[in-house]
């Protein structure tokens, strides 16, 4: 599975005016392998806050996982049907 750059799965714009903090800094951190403490210590966010950041990236990843798999499997079923 390729990912795409131009066509990101998590709106991070969308979740800074949700959770009113830097999205995109946190995921920073993350890919720079930061624990969710040091995330919070960091940048003075609420711990409870960035485990909820991170839930909402997860299920839109796997939804959007689930999406794809669905669109892949949908064209490719051959039905064979033997009698014996």
């Amino acid at each position: 599975m390729t990912s795409k750059k131009n066509d990101p799965v998590v709106n991070a714009a969308a979740l800074s005016k949700k959770y009113k903090c830097d999205v995109k800094k946190i995921i920073q951190s993350w890919k720079k392998e930061k624990n969710d403490l040091e995330i919070s210590q960091a940048l003075g966010i609420d711990m409870l806050k960035i485990l909820q950041i991170r839930q909402e990236i997860s299920y839109l990843h796997e939804k959007e996982r689930h999406r794809h798999l669905k669109k892949s499997r949908t064209g490719n079923f051959t039905i064979t049907h033997k009698t014996w």
